[in-house]
């Protein structure tokens, strides 16, 4: 494979394991789901 292509598929690997752990953070109660991270 090439090199674009090899860290494009890490990319997607790092964005998908970040957004399922935020979803958990959220589901925990520990957050919410507004931009900011629930912050004012």
């Amino acid at each position: 494979m090439k090199l674009k292509a090899l860290l494009r598929i890490k990319l997607l690997e790092i964005f998908s394991l970040t957004k399922k752990v935020r979803k958990e953070i959220i589901e925990a109660g520990q957050d919410t789901e507004k931009p900011g991270f629930g912050r004012k």
